[in-house]
């Protein structure tokens, strides 16, 4: 089976190289769920290329969420840098 990816600058999601046409849910009908924005992943040894990038599109989403009225959570795990902690 082949995958043909025009090349971007944006890598190809699971979707796409399923050839799965994804068409976003209306943002009032939509939930946000932003996964592993600790401060590790922005600087020192675990910084992630490109990070910077993910975490301003981030705010832009989520400024957009709020001005919807669209509810969203956050996921807290408070030890500790390195830490393993119950979620809440």
């Amino acid at each position: 089976m082949s995958h043909d990816h025009v090349a971007t600058d944006t890598p190809p999601t699971l979707l796409d190289l399923g050839g799965v046409v994804y068409v976003p849910p209306h943002l009032g009908d939509a939930t946000l769920v932003l996964v592993d924005f600790q401060n590790e992943y922005m600087a020192g040894p675990l910084a992630l290329p490109g990070v910077w990038d993910v975490v301003n599109r981030a705010k832009v989403l989520l400024n957009r969420v709020r001005a919807a009225g669209v509810r969203f959570g956050c996921v807290l795990a408070d030890a500790g840098y390195g830490l393993s902690a119950p979620f809440r």
